[in-house]
């Protein structure tokens, strides 16, 4: 998103690197428009609690993903909804970083905010919850899923966090000059894979990249894998073109909505 922003859209890059800055943080340096990304999840549970209530959209977990529901050697039962979810996170973010009068430190902490609830809509899992005989009131989003374990990764939906083990674990904060370097070669790699022209980007609504989402936990991430196992070569070759393939969606979105 930075990249496409800074070439497609220069001013609008400039005025969201400068409305970052109020709520500069430890984890952030050279780069707010990367680092900020993480913002939701290092301040989960702790730190900015003011914001709590200033700001109608905050950091806290139900935020950062939609329980769509998908069975699994079961028959479909009726399953609660709930509006707190990153669908309406979304929506809510656009309208409320629209207003012009907005306050500084409240939209710094929204578009933080809206940069990584665009990145979660994208993930299959942020999107999806099974249900089967094994998991009759659900799993969490691939988190109860459990696989073998590999380094830090023992449930599918770190695996799916991991962009499927297509990078070499998390890019330490702040962000210094070699894995700087390493996030654009990343960038440029998924860019080059998937170009715009490639993707189909006409739809502006979140529902639709949340359907996107689940319709890739349904037809691929759920398949040809065990609990308990490690995923097979292939598994983890194609789920890494589909997840790099979501990431570039969420990025051009994410340019695109800004």
């Amino acid at each position: 998103a930075m990249d496409e922003l800074q070439q497609r859209d220069p001013a609008v890059y400039e005025r969201a690197s400068t409305l970052l800055t109020a709520l500069k943080n430890k984890y952030e340096d050279k780069r707010p428009f990367v680092e900020a990304a993480t913002f939701p999840d290092k301040w989960k549970h702790w730190g900015y609690k003011k914001y709590l209530k200033a700001s109608p959209v905050t950091v806290q977990g139900p935020w950062h993903y939609v329980d769509q529901p998908f069975f699994e050697n079961m028959k479909p039962v009726p399953e609660p909804t709930d509006d707190t979810n990153v669908v309406n996170a979304i929506s809510q973010l656009k309208t409320l970083l629209a207003d012009p009068q907005a306050d500084d430190d409240v939209a710094s902490y929204q578009l933080r905010c809206l940069i990584h609830y665009v990145g979660d809509v994208h993930q299959p899992l942020h999107a999806t919850t099974m249900y089967s005989p094994e998991f009759p009131h659900g799993d969490r989003g691939g988190n109860s899923f459990k696989l073998e374990r590999h380094g830090e990764i023992d449930e599918l939906h770190a695996l799916w966090d991991s962009v499927v083990e297509a990078y070499a674990g998390d890019w330490k904060q702040p962000l210094n000059a070699e894995d700087l370097s390493a996030v654009e070669t990343a960038s440029k790699d998924i860019r080059t894979t998937f170009p715009r022209g490639r993707l189909f980007l006409t739809s502006e609504d979140p529902h639709q990249w949340a359907k996107e989402s689940h319709e890739a936990s349904a037809s691929f991430v759920y398949k040809n894998i065990q609990e308990g196992a490690w995923p097979a070569p292939q598994y983890i070759k194609i789920g890494q073109m589909l997840a790099k393939e979501r990431l570039a969606y969420g990025g051009y979105r994410l340019a695109d909505t800004l």
